[in-house]
């Protein structure tokens, strides 16, 4: 959608995002090498929305806040993962995320972690960095995902998650994986 289609409250450069409060609606305008970190939860009832307008491109995108919706940004090249969403009630829709670049950990389109989240109409590809896979695996490498959840002493387990209307395109790996309630090896 364009900008002025989701009804901006806020308008600002995607490098310098204000500070913003429940019901606001950011769209963020431009492009940066360096990954969107949104810190700032809306409420139950009064989310605040990311805008990117489908023209807004980013490094990455990380979220560690709850009741929010980010749409509409194209992540290329994040390092590890295109996205990490961590918190409750994020909706994350609308978005492109392309080529995840490995780094030392796992390369993954999306990571998700938290309670009520709803990934939706999202297309992700390229999700190959940093592996040997083949037909028969990728061996004790990487594994690069579409999206993937887990459980470890640094994310919570996720819960009660919509994954709706996605496109997983030369992935690697698994297109979705989703483990838990345990710290594997216990």
């Amino acid at each position: 959608r364009p900008l002025s289609a989701v009804g901006c409250t806020v308008t600002a450069d995607v490098g310098s995002i204000p500070d913003v409060g429940p019901g606001d609606v950011v769209c963020l305008t431009g492009d940066t090498s360096s990954r969107l970190s949104i810190s700032a939860s809306g409420t139950d009832g009064s989310p605040i929305t990311y805008s990117g307008g489908g023209k807004t491109t980013v490094q990455g995108i990380d979220v560690v806040a709850s009741n929010v919706v980010v749409e509409g940004f194209t992540s290329k090249d994040g390092e590890n993962m295109g996205a990490r969403l961590q918190g409750n009630n994020i909706t994350f829709q609308d978005n492109t995320i392309t080529h995840p670049v490995y780094a030392g950990d796992d390369t993954d389109g999306l990571r998700f972690f938290g309670d009520g989240i709803k990934i939706v109409h999202n297309t992700v590809s390229d999700v190959s960095d940093g592996s040997n896979c083949d037909e028969n695996g990728c061996g004790d490498g990487p594994h690069p995902d579409c999206m993937q959840t887990f459980y470890s002493n640094q994310y919570p387990t996720s819960s009660d998650i919509t994954i709706e209307g996605n496109r997983c395109e030369n992935i690697a790996a698994q297109c979705l994986i989703g483990e838990g309630p345990v710290v594997p090896d216990e």
